[in-house]
């Protein structure tokens, strides 16, 4: 009689250690940016200029433009006077004066004025409202306008006819 061959037992085998797959981040994507259209009608909502590559953003103390650049080129955010309420901005020219022009409302913000200052140092143009702005009330802008217009730079006969500056006013509740 023939007999079945009755299977031998298998010594249990270790278990392999298994080690966990790496995991693999995956890229984070850059973040959403915003068309031109987009961008130029935020702008023209809010009355910003935008500042040009080679103009820096004025928000750090590092190197804006080009270091051969001219000295008296349209600067944006600058220099703010001992008590901190008041910044301006025309390179290459010390301010010798301003006066101040209050509210006649109950509003606060920051006013950033652009101007036009001649070789003289008066202020001939100025236009309240430009990028940077935290409130454009009517009755702030209006003595943010004139107290812009008050402020005078030493002459300079090497200025340019017509230079770009800035003046930054801040406004506070009960002022």
């Amino acid at each position: 009689m023939l007999q079945e061959a009755q299977p031998t037992p298998k010594e249990p085998t270790p278990k392999e250690e298994t080690q966990p797959e790496a995991v693999k981040e995956a890229p984070v994507p850059a973040p959403p940016k915003p068309d031109q259209k987009t961008t130029d009608a935020l702008a023209n909502i809010l009355g910003a200029q935008e500042a040009t590559p080679s103009q820096g953003d004025g928000l750090s103390n590092a190197q804006q433009g080009d270091p051969k650049g001219d000295p008296y080129a349209a600067s944006f955010y600058g220099t703010t006077d001992a008590n901190g309420t008041e910044g301006y901005g025309l390179s290459g020219r010390s301010l010798s004066g301003f006066q101040i022009y209050k509210q006649e409302c109950d509003q606060e913000g920051t006013v950033v004025v652009r101007i036009l200052v001649d070789q003289n140092g008066r202020v001939i143009e100025a236009d309240p409202g430009i990028k940077g702005t935290t409130n454009n009330a009517s009755c702030l802008l209006e003595p943010a306008k004139r107290t812009a217009m008050s402020y005078r730079w030493d002459a300079d006969e090497h200025a340019p006819d017509r230079q770009i500056g800035f003046v930054v006013i801040h406004f506070k509740l009960g002022q």
